[in-house]
């Protein structure tokens, strides 16, 4: 075994290793997501991905599934992960369990379980989390610690009490009255309901508030010649209703004159404002008489 620039240059081998030929899309979906064992990557995640890629890989069948994976996991390991396995003597590894026990041992010790499992107990939601993005989280915490052991019941129970108030009264309003008569499963299908419309309403929300630049060009056009249109409106209207308030006003005049007359002379006009014929020259005569007289 002969260090070079840090890594280890042995292969792995456990015992009784197999050779098969491996496609080059299987290698490369199995270097995708490479685990380098720092604490930013998930071991459980990494395991669940490389499940899920030993389905494309079909060995002739002479190759067990266990021996298979023992095979295609130096695929999926970088950095001081890699240096790891590489560090396991040969022949010391007998099945894929024993292997993944010792990839756990390293890399997801009890102590980080506890820290991980802490988290999912504790779960809260954010101040200004919507219920999509903290059932997203929620789910993100199990998924990276599949050796939880919290049943489906207490999950559940788990997400919902550290829900803000608000979204516990909207569950148990979508439930019927309370999310409590149902069973687990419907209570799960009600918050995944809930959360998918939530988000498909956030995302139409956003389409309908995002324009491009002809767009809004186009909008603020539109905008303007409806705003001129509207002006033109308006000073019609404005100048038929001032029309309007005029003649009946005109109308309303005419009225009041043609309904006074006075009791004295009998014309149109109220009583007081006329001046007998006779009494004219006597009101002069008045006047002359008392205006003195110029030195």
């Amino acid at each position: 075994m002969v260090a070079n620039r840090g890594h280890l240059t042995h292969v792995f081998q456990p015992s009784n290793p197999v050779a098969f030929d491996i496609k080059t899309s299987v290698q490369q979906a199995l270097k995708e997501t490479q685990y380098d064992g720092k604490d930013s990557m998930s071991t459980h995640e990494h395991l669940s991905r490389f499940y899920k890629t030993c389905q494309f890989c079909v060995p002739p069948a002479t190759v067990i599934e266990n021996q298979k994976k023992r095979r295609l996991f130096v695929f999926t390991l970088t950095g001081r992960a890699k240096d790891s396995l590489l560090s396991i003597p040969n022949g010391t590894i007998q099945t894929w369990d024993e292997l993944e026990l010792k990839f756990l041992e390293r890399f997801f010790p009890m102590s980080k379980l506890w820290e991980k499992k802490h988290q999912i107990t504790n779960f809260k939601q954010g101040e200004n989390e919507t219920l999509y993005d903290a059932w997203e989280r929620f789910k993100l915490l199990l998924k990276r610690c599949l050796t939880h052991d919290l049943s489906e019941k207490v999950q559940l129970q788990v997400f919902t009490e550290g829900l803000s108030q608000h979204h516990k009264m909207l569950l148990d309003a979508s439930a019927g009255g309370s999310m409590r008569v149902k069973i687990d499963h419907e209570v799960q299908t009600l918050i995944e309901n809930m959360t998918q419309n939530q988000n498909r309403a956030a995302a139409d929300k956003g389409k309908r508030g995002v324009f491009g630049v002809s767009e809004g060009s186009a909008i603020v056009a539109n905008q303007t010649t409806i705003n001129k249109k509207l002006e033109t409106v308006t000073k019609i209207v404005q100048t038929l209703a001032l029309g309007q308030l005029q003649a009946q006003q005109g109308q309303v005049q005419q009225v009041q004159h043609e309904g006074v007359k006075c009791d004295f002379c009998g014309e149109g006009h109220t009583n007081g404002e006329c001046i007998p014929e006779g009494l004219s020259e006597e009101a002069n005569y008045m006047g002359n008489f008392q205006r003195p007289n110029n030195p």
